[in-house]
């Protein structure tokens, strides 16, 4: 399967989570998104295809992690609560060469509220429409999808931060990874997070969505969201930490759920 991803850990060798050990992020995933793209025609959202195409993945995904969750009537179940997970196609383009690209945006609804609780776009690559489908649900089950499952599964948190349960999704990154702190670790997050809680607000259940572009020189760009809303408080704060550079422009990505102590 070709996907955005410049390198990647494949789910079968990621161990299962547990109940003690669950959200211990200990080894980087890499999974980045197309830093720029050819202008993307808009198309019709084919929901049945590709809510199919999602069912599929995610009864993968439970099998190489058993015990997260389980799919019944389509729902997500996780312990007392139920999630449904609602795909769009936003965009989609042949871009030669047997390329393609499909942005799908993903809503998540919890024990069916009347809006979504989540959301969150991916842009998936593959020779053809239905692999470029097939990698963006990979990458936001891996990067997102999965820090919102641990998070109402009554799993343990990877870290708790100040009064937070923190839930991160696996670390991606577009280009070379220079050495240094950013390594998808406890320690990164935690470095992270603690860098970045002054500009947040305090609310029960935060989710997190963090892109940096960092150049060997010179200023980053990124853009951040808190609850699917941009946030530049919260991208000039990230951009203030001391970012390892490399000797070409990378991106980082990097998402959390945090869920203020006993509010799930």
């Amino acid at each position: 399967m070709t996907t955005v991803f410049d390198e990647m850990v494949h789910p079968s060798r990621c161990k299962a989570p547990t109940r003690r050990q669950a959200g211990g992020f200990s080894r980087a995933v890499v999974a980045g998104i197309l830093a720029s793209m050819a202008i993307l025609q808009r198309v019709d959202a084919e929901p049945l295809s590709l809510e199919a195409a999602l069912a599929s993945k995610l009864g993968q995904f439970s099998e190489q992690s058993p015990g997260l969750f389980s799919v019944t009537n389509g729902l997500i179940v996780l312990g007392d609560h139920q999630l449904k997970v609602m795909p769009t196609l936003e965009k989609e383009v042949e871009m030669g060469d047997k390329r393609h690209t499909a942005a799908v945006r993903f809503e998540v609804i919890v024990d069916g509220r009347d809006r979504p609780d989540f959301s969150l776009g991916t842009v998936g690559l593959g020779p053809d429409k239905a692999e470029a489908r097939d990698a963006a649900i990979t990458e936001w089950y891996w990067g997102f999808g999965i820090s919102i499952f641990r998070a109402f599964s009554g799993l343990d948190p990877a870290l708790v931060v100040r009064d937070y349960a923190v839930h991160p999704g696996y670390m991606g990154v577009r280009g070379d990874r220079p050495a240094g702190w950013m390594d998808g670790s406890e320690a990164m997050n935690r470095k992270l997070l603690e860098h970045i809680f002054p500009v947040l607000a305090t609310l029960d259940v935060i989710a997190l969505d963090l892109k940096l572009t960092v150049p060997p020189a010179g200023a980053l760009d990124g853009e951040c969201r808190v609850n699917g809303r941009v946030s530049v408080g919260l991208t000039d704060r990230l951009k203030q930490l001391d970012w390892p550079r490399g000797n070409s422009p990378y991106m980082f990505k990097q998402a959390y759920v945090l869920v203020k102590k006993k509010k799930l």
